[in-house]
C-alpha cells in the first residue's frame, strides 16, 4: 500500500500547472510524483505507465517510509513563445519549481535541476539527454545536475 499525503499548496499548483494557454490548443501535461526509493528522493514521471521515468536524486536522503509517495503533481509543457515565473512545491525537506518560457520548462529538485524540451518528449540534464519515451528507466541524477541511466 502506497501512503499519499498532499500538500496545502498542491491544490494551487494542480490548477497552476494545468491551465492552458490563451486560445489555441492546451499544452501537453506530465504527470509526477515524489517520493522515496532506496532512502533518496525519487520523482517518477508518468508513473503507473509503462514508460515511467524515476529521477534518483543520489545526495537528496529523506527520512520518508519505503516506497513512500509524498505528493503528487503535473508539469506543463509550454509550446514555444509562451513564458510564465517560477510555481513552487515544498514536500518536508525537498522543493520542487518548475519555471517555463520558450519551449522549455526548467525543472528544479533543491539544487539539481533539469530541462522538459521537445514538447515534452525528452529530458535534458547538463551532460545527458533522454527520451522519455520507450521502456521504464531510472536515471540517477548527481549534485552537480549531471544524469546517468541506473544499470
Amino acid at each position: 500500500m502506497i501512503a499519499l499525503r498532499r500538500s496545502p499548496l498542491l491544490a494551487l499548483l494542480l490548477v497552476t500547472l494545468t491551465v492552458g494557454g490563451c486560445g489555441g490548443k492546451p499544452s501537453p501535461t506530465i504527470e509526477w510524483t515524489l517520493g522515496e526509493k532506496n532512502g533518496k528522493a525519487a520523482l517518477t514521471l508518468n508513473p503507473g505507465t509503462p514508460n515511467a521515468t524515476t529521477l534518483l536524486f543520489e545526495s537528496m536522503s529523506v527520512t520518508w517510509p519505503p516506497e513512500y509517495v509524498r505528493t503528487t503533481g503535473t508539469f506543463q509543457v509550454q509550446g514555444e513563445g509562451t513564458s510564465s515565473g517560477p510555481i513552487q512545491v515544498k514536500a518536508d525537506e525537498i522543493s520542487l519549481s518548475q519555471a517555463y518560457g520558450n519551449g522549455i520548462t526548467t525543472i528544479r529538485v533543491n539544487y539539481c535541476a533539469f530541462k522538459i524540451i521537445d514538447n515534452g518528449a525528452k529530458l535534458e540534464f547538463l551532460n545527458e539527454t533522454f527520451p522519455l519515451s520507450g521502456s521504464a528507466k531510472t536515471i540517477v541524477v548527481a549534485r552537480d545536475s549531471t544524469a546517468r541511466v541506473q544499470q
